[in-house]
């Protein structure tokens, strides 16, 4: 060993041990390999050997051969199953084919071996313990000697490669120089010698088989050096990755580098570019707030579940709130689930009126109680522990998922229901001061009391004043960031738009409602003067000499800018009304709104450069210091001190004084953008998306709207019953509203319903009225006996009750004309109390009843029914085959449905809150088949229905982009319902360029006539609803004051009033000079000829310009966002036919081969959908009670039905979606890592530690993780290809830190 280095001069320590890192070689490059460089001779006792521990210390090894080194192993019976062939050749005396051992890895690491054993360098000998029941040899001992020294070590450790590198370790070293540890030494040599040479009392030893050697050493030994050096380089390259690496990728992937993108993964949709913009901002910007006020029909909704999916996949959120109207909370929770894979609870009453937490397949989880909570005792004073929100939440949080609760504003709103949402009342109240927004590398440990996010949809409703606003101003307090959404941000002053902007954290400056509303005075004031044109004319002009500007013109600057000045502060004083208290006033309010300008300057991005483009592009550098007096008016006070120019307030002031018209043009300009509107409001409008599709960034279509009315004439008849019944609804709510009972007073809910009902149909309200008089005459036998009867209905009277209670008149005039499906109760149920008072006014309505109700059972048609006729045969020659019908009402819409039938018979189809239902011609029925059927029969081109019946209440969350007209058989009070209807074909994407809206309302009637005066001023439904939604969400209130208190008739002096009250409405609408002008995101893009880029840039809000999260490029541009660590075909790559999760009794039968014909809209869907059959439990069972294909599957298979493609999702909403997000998804990632019984990735993490500092980690939670073959800084990532397998990603380990660092940069400026 002359040259090689000696054991001495190696600082030895007496004990080693694994570390708690990811360094996996520490044992390997501490010990290992610095003694088989130093070293002659190696003695091993161990209980388990695996030739994969000579290739983790392969650079030993090849020292250890250079000096000529041997190796002695005494080795217990149980090698590891990748050696355990040659053990298994020895019990079989050589019997079975060496050629049998044939494999890749196991053929390089038997070439060591024999290499090694032909040059006499290794040396192996077997132990067996004497006595039979001692089990296995399992002592561990190992001995370095280089010629002079020795050291030892004994402990845990086996000589395998896990033993060296994954497993924690322990082993004590003694050295045969220290006269201490000497004996222990010499002890250990003794011990190996009794061993090698067969002489234990205990063990017996064998040579291995001189014929097995000589065949092993003839059969795989390498023929020279080089072959050697390539055995041990390739010995030296890491083991293949496990079924439980790529179950970690798949599990742990969302927050690896390109998680964000996951979201994606997980949608069935493509979002649009405006949709990704809002999505992009909102997550770049995390936990700030926004206004989300696109047009209707623009997807809100697809803006808000993308940015879920992405923070909640993401770990960034814990928890969500979704606060909606009643009538839209079904339709929410649809849409987060068969959109983006969010499994929402819906807080609601359940099947027994109790409420309960329903799940999006329909599975109840009761309200845990505060016993249920796994908290100390002294936690359960905290107030947030009394709401059953946040206890259910509580259980949930430490699902893979976010927990999003769906809950009714209505219901919230209420001030007893408060603390549910925002616990502050009882107990030790948290806030968001008090816990840190996004969990992202934080523990989800005492977060609860604040949400994460909170969605207030409709939030145009929350006026200052009323529950709803109180309701949110105190749950600002309770939440990190608000996404308030509506189509109608303005109201009818731009006050209400400062109440809800102060919901987002504007800034400091901008947090006063007289100063918003001046700022926008003012700067409307300056816009006036200024684009109107200052005259000069009358004013006499200086004559001092001029200045010189830099391109040899000259103007007269100084005394010219202050003559300018003062025709521009007198102009201000005239708009403003500032006549009696001056110019100096209006000087203060000029001042006033630069202040808050520069305000806005201090909070967001990209404003001093805005502010000296506007200066070098307008002023001249030259004049009068007119640059340093605009800093002065507009730079923030750090800006100023930066710059060190002096700026006092009279400064400030003089600079007013002094500005030319250029300076007025700069000031103009800098206070048109530089407002909270501009940095927190999103306004995407359909002439958006136009510009988008010219730019070649939007590839549907945006259709044009062709409105017609149909005013169809009653007869004689059906104008009698017309006119009795709208006298009867009325005597009776006038009856009701007198009344103090709370039963009595419902009948006034029930009378303005079947009002609602006379002018969608007299043939269903005639019906609807027989029904209720046989009902009142078998209540009237009950009351007579003093006693009532008991049953399942009484329940659904008094659950109704319940739920009108907590209603205004005005909430449930809106909640009736979403129809009857929203309060879930039959209302010939609603009778009155036991009372005297109750029974008399029984007596009476059924008296009224029976005054009429023959007339009433003559009618046996509908005079709209032949208008329906003719127009469809009109629409079918205009190439609309599929036509939708809607109507308020289940008793229309089965009434039109029994007279369709015998021309159309099996060509239609119902679509209501009882489900879907096709007619059966030959059982002559109609058959309940589900909502998901119906949906496919009528949306596809070779589908059975043509015709689509459907109600209000079913109508939320129907996106027919395939039908081309609409018949609106009635014509709900409040007019957005109508535009609501609409907006299920008037869609983006639309297959027609023209879409056909039929109105149809019966003549001579207020209804109808209401309609045509709207039609006639506002042009109604021939545009999407703007600025005109607060008056025509009003209208039904109106009509409803007009029909039902007033009496009001067609030509009445009474309907004269009202249409007058509407008139005014709109005239003070369409006249409001309000200054807020909020503009869509693309208003300042060349309609005619936008460019991509420039598309691209103005969509993005420039307050928020340097904002960026690690994984995304610019805002709305796709393709420049960091790719995911796998995709849904990666996913479906690893899954299908996976040994690990055969083993473990899950497999995926493909539809196509099973034996059974499954109802698809094409028979290849077959080749995309899944029967997954497991043998326990799983996160959703396979039971479906709708007729739906996930249905069939279950009933016929047992099974869940699966897909990996989301065009199929979308097509079978009731299937599962196996994508990130997914129930089903986790688990089996879940199953792969638990029933792997190796993970060779080696997988790295980042977090950070108390002092802020990014540092390692290899626990959860964790801020970014990855996986790589190895632990060193420079190797490469590794991600999953769509066929499953591993590859290597362009990002290094090294990588992961800098991620983590820029995600922590970004999170500390937005929070």
């Amino acid at each position: 060993m002359a040259g090689s280095p000696s054991l001495r001069d190696y600082d030895w320590q007496s004990i080693y041990e694994s570390q708690p890192s990811d360094d996996s070689s520490y044992l390997i490059d501490e010990f290992y390999v610095p003694a088989l460089e130093r070293s002659s001779q190696y003695d091993r006792i161990a209980g388990y050997f695996d030739s994969g521990s000579l290739a983790a210390a392969a650079n030993g090894i090849e020292a250890f051969v250079e000096n000529d080194g041997t190796m002695r192993l005494v080795v217990g019976a149980q090698l590891q199953p990748k050696d355990r062939p040659i053990l298994e050749a020895i019990a079989d005396d050589l019997k079975g084919s060496l050629e049998e051992l044939e494999d890749e890895e196991l053929d390089t690491r038997l070439r060591l071996l024999t290499w090694l054993l032909r040059e006499g360098q290794l040396k192996i000998k077997i132990a067996v313990p004497k006595q039979g029941d001692w089990g296995i040899f399992h002592p561990k001992l190992g001995i370095f000697h280089d010629g002079d020294d020795t050291i030892s070590f004994e402990g845990s450790i086996n000589e395998t490669a896990g033993g060296w590198t994954r497993n924690y370790e322990r082993f004590k070293v003694h050295r045969s120089w220290d006269d201490g540890q000497a004996p222990y030494v010499e002890g250990d040599r003794k011990s190996f010698k009794q061993l090698w040479h067969d002489e234990h009392a205990y063990v017996d030893v064998y040579d291995l088989p001189e014929a097995l050697k000589k065949e092993l050493i003839d059969w795989k030994a390498p023929d020279n050096d080089v072959e050697v050096s390539q055995i041990v380089e390739k010995l030296r390259e890491p083991e293949a990755p496990t079924d439980g690496d790529k179950g970690r990728i798949l599990a742990d992937g969302a927050q690896a580098p390109g998680g964000l993108q996951l979201a994606e993964e997980a949608s069935t949709i493509d979002p649009w570019p405006h949709q990704r913009v809002v999505s992009d901002t909102a997550v770049n910007t995390y936990p700030n707030s926004y206004l989300l006020c696109d047009e209707v029909g623009l997807g809100k909704t697809i803006e808000v579940g993308l940015t879920l999916s992405r923070l909640g996949l993401t770990g960034e959120l814990e928890n969500s709130l979704v606060l909606t109207p009643a009538s839209l909370a079904v339709q929410w929770q649809e849409e987060l689930w068969e959109k983006f894979n969010i499994n929402a609870y819906r807080y609601d009453r359940g099947s027994d009126y109790d409420y309960v937490f329903i799940d999006c397949f329909g599975q109840e989880h009761p309200v845990p109680g505060t016993g249920d909570l796994d908290i100390d005792a002294d936690r359960r004073d905290e107030a947030w522990t009394d709401s059953p929100l946040w206890r259910f939440a509580h259980t949930r949080r430490n699902d893979p998922m976010p927990t999003v609760i769906i809950m009714s504003w209505h219901t919230a709103r209420l001030t007893g229901r408060w603390d549910q949402v925002a616990p502050a009342d009882d107990g030790t109240s948290r806030t968001r001061d008090d816990i840190p927004a996004s969990c992202r590398g934080r523990t989800a440990d005492r977060r609860e009391g604040v949400w994460d996010a909170v969605v207030v949809d409709e939030s145009h409703n929350a006026r200052r004043g009323s529950n709803f606003y109180n309701l949110l101003e105190r749950v600002r307090d309770h939440t990190h960031c608000y996404y308030l959404l509506t189509a109608t941000p303005m109201q009818l002053h731009h006050r209400e738009l400062y109440d809800l902007l102060t919901l987002l954290d504007i800034p400091e400056a901008w947090d006063d409602r007289d100063r918003f509303v001046e700022f926008f005075e003012t700067r409307q004031a300056l816009s006036t003067v200024i684009e109107g044109g200052a005259d000069l004319s009358s004013r006499t002009t200086s004559s001092d000499p001029s200045q010189a500007t830099l391109d040899g013109t000259f103007q007269d600057r100084f005394n010219s800018s202050i003559e300018y000045a003062d025709v521009v502060l007198e102009g201000i004083v005239d708009e403003l009304g500032l006549e009696d208290q001056g110019r100096g006033v209006a000087k203060q309010r000029l001042l006033q709104a630069c202040n808050l300008a520069r305000g806005y300057g201090q909070e967001y991005d990209d404003y001093r450069r805005k502010v000296d483009a506007a200066i070098e592009e307008q002023i001249d550098p030259f004049g009068a210091d007119e640059d340093t007096k605009l800093k002065r008016l507009l730079y923030p006070e750090s800006v100023l001190n930066e710059e060190m120019i002096i700026s006092s307030r009279s400064d400030r002031l003089d600079a007013l004084d002094e500005l030319s018209e250029d300076g007025w043009t700069v000031l103009q300009d800098v206070l048109s953008w530089a407002t909270p509107v501009d940095a927190c409001i999103h306004r995407n409008t359909r002439d958006t998306l136009r510009k988008y599709r010219k730019a070649g960034l939007l590839e549907e279509t945006v259709p044009t709207r062709k409105p017609e009315r149909r005013r169809i004439e009653l007869n004689e008849q059906t104008r009698r019953v017309y006119d009795r019944i709208d006298e009867y609804t009325r005597t009776f709510y006038k009856k009701a509203q007198q009344s103090t009972e709370t039963e009595a007073r419902a009948i006034g809910f029930v009378m303005t319903t079947y009002r609602q009902r006379l002018t969608s149909s007299v043939y269903a309200i005639s019906q609807s009225l027989s029904t209720r008089l046989e009902k009142l005459r078998t209540q009237r036998k009950v009351l007579e006996r003093r006693k009532r009867i008991r049953d399942d209905q009484d329940e659904n009277r008094q659950a109704a009750l319940d739920a009108l209670s907590e209603y205004s008149e005005d909430e449930i005039a809106e909640l009736e004309d979403a129809g009857e499906d929203v309060l879930n109760v039959d209302l010939t149920e609603l009778a009155p109390s036991l009372t005297d008072e109750g029974i008399n006014l029984l007596k009476e309505e059924i008296e009224e009843l029976e005054s009429f109700i023959q007339e009433v059972k003559q009618v046996d048609d509908d005079p709209k029914m032949d208008q329906l006729y003719e127009d469809l045969d009109m629409l079918d020659r205009k190439g609309r085959s599929r036509i939708i019908v809607f109507t308020q009402y289940k008793d229309t819409m089965h009434f039109v449905r029994q007279q369709l039938r015998w021309k159309y018979g099996e060509n239609i189809a119902c679509y209501s809150g009882d489900g879907g239902e096709m007619y059966d011609e030959e059982a002559d029925t109609w058959r309940n088949v589900g909502k998901e059927r119906v949906k496919r029969e009528f949306s596809d081109n070779d589908g059975e229905v043509d015709i689509l019946v459907c109600t209000d209440s079913a109508s939320e969350g129907l996106n027919l982009q395939e039908c081309g007209a609409m018949i609106n058989y009635d014509l709900p009070w409040n007019p957005m319902r109508v535009e609501q209807r609409i907006g299920r074909i008037d869609r983006i994407g639309q297959e027609y360029d023209d879409v056909y809206i039929l109105n149809y309302s019966y003549e001579d009637t207020v209804e109808s006539d209401i309609y045509d005066r709207l039609d006639d001023r506002i042009g109604l439904f021939e545009y999407v609803v703007g600025d005109m939604q607060p008056i025509l969400s009003s209208v039904g209130s109106k009509i409803r004051e007009a029909t039902m208190v007033e009496g009001a008739k067609a030509d009445s002096e009474e309907y004269e009033e009202l249409e007058r009250d509407i008139d005014q409405d709109i005239e003070e609408q369409q006249g409001e000079d309000d200054p807020v002008e909020l503009k869509d995101s693309l208003a300042e893009v060349d309609s005619d000829r936008p460019l991509r880029e420039q598309v691209i840039q103005e969509a993005r809000l420039d307050a928020w310009e340097t904002y960026s999260h690690p994984d995304l490029g610019k805002v709305g541009n796709p393709s420049e966002n960091r790719d995911p660590v796998f995709t849904v075909d990666a996913a479906k790559g690893v899954f299908l036919e996976n040994e690990t999760l055969t083993e473990a009794g899950i497999q995926f039968d493909l539809l196509s081969q099973l034996d059974f014909e499954f109802d698809l809209t094409e028979p290849e869907d077959a080749e995309f959908i899944y029967c997954l059959q497991h043998p326990g439990d799983t996160p959703i069972t396979a039971e479906e009670s709708e007729d739906t294909l996930a249905a069939s599957i279950a009933n016929q298979h047992q099974g869940i039905g699966v897909t990996f493609d989301p065009d199929t999702a979308d097509e079978y909403p009731s299937l599962r979606f196996l994508a990130p997000g997914s129930p089903l998804f986790n688990w089996l990632a879940a199953t792969l890592v638990e029933t792997s019984d190796r993970l060779n990735l080696t997988q790295s993490s980042c977090t950070t530690n108390s002092d802020g500092e990014i540092v390692g980690t290899t626990e959860k939670p964790w801020i970014v993780t990855g996986w790589a073959e190895e632990d060193a800084a420079d190797t490469s990532l590794v991600q999953l290809t769509d066929g499953g397998s591993v590859e290597d990603r362009s990002e290094t380990v090294e990588f992961l830190n800098q991620w983590a660092q820029e995600f922590i940069e970004n999170r500390t400026r937005s929070s």
